[in-house]
């Protein structure tokens, strides 16, 4: 299930997987295994996490009040 999940956050690299890709070790996808019950349910899990980061980066960065950035849909 861990690649699988390596692989859902590759696929959604532009879209925020890339929080998740670059960071993760085998024990952090190994904690959401752990908390969830299924394959979807720990990728809902992932999402939800990276979705969170991207928000709190974007709540941190300053591009100009012209700059704004859409987010990208998840597969």
């Amino acid at each position: 299930m861990i690649d699988q999940l390596k692989q859902y956050a590759l696929d959604n690299y532009e879209a925020g997987g890339h929080w998740a890709y670059e960071t993760f070790d085998d024990s952090r996808y190994i904690a959401i295994i752990n908390r969830t019950k299924t394959l979807d349910e720990a990728k809902a899990a992932l999402k939800d996490w990276c979705d969170l980061v991207s928000e709190r980066e974007s709540d941190c960065a300053w591009d100009g009040p012209d700059n704004e950035v859409t987010p990208k849909a998840w597969t």
